[in-house]
């Protein structure tokens, strides 16, 4: 039996993958992108709605004895079946700290908890995650000395 019929998809469209801002909560700083599947970008209710989180979703930082750096990634993304947010940050130089929160269209105020099902990331979001890679690695892993600020200033805007 082919693949596709045992998994129908639709095929692969590019989505508009956009910076949207740097968020500031607490010590934390934020970079915020979006993702949509239905528009250039999503509703500016929704990215507050998301960013309202923010203090909740950090909260875990520090519970395991590694070093973080107060610097995070934020993805909201509007899919077809739903609103995605991402959020990740560095610990202990070189690892990825990230959970992954989904709100229903119908409440897209009301987000839960994704992990626990074993969901992380799509291959939309994994395009974000790979560019903050290439800029971690580039800016503070390589640089010397390490240059936080440039890797806050690095961002990603592209149809992808």
């Amino acid at each position: 039996m082919a693949f596709t019929a045992l998994f129908p998809h639709a095929p692969y469209q590019p989505r508009p993958i956009r910076f949207a801002e740097y968020y500031q909560t607490g010590n934390w700083r934020v970079k915020v992108y979006t993702i949509s599947a239905l528009r250039e970008c999503p509703p500016q209710a929704l990215l507050a709605s998301a960013t309202a989180y923010l203090p909740q979703w950090l909260a875990p930082a520090g519970v395991a004895p590694l070093a973080d750096y107060q610097v995070a990634t934020l993805i909201v993304h509007e899919g077809r079946e739903g609103i995605y947010a991402v959020v990740s940050w560095w610990v202990a130089e070189n690892m990825l700290r990230q959970y992954t929160y989904f709100a229903d269209v119908t409440q897209p105020t009301c987000f839960r908890p994704l992990n626990a099902d074993g969901l992380l990331t799509c291959v939309w979001e994994l395009a974000v995650l790979g560019f903050e890679r290439v800029a971690w690695v580039k800016h503070v892993l390589q640089a010397e000395p390490a240059n936080l600020e440039a890797y806050m200033q690095e961002a990603l805007n592209a149809d992808l």
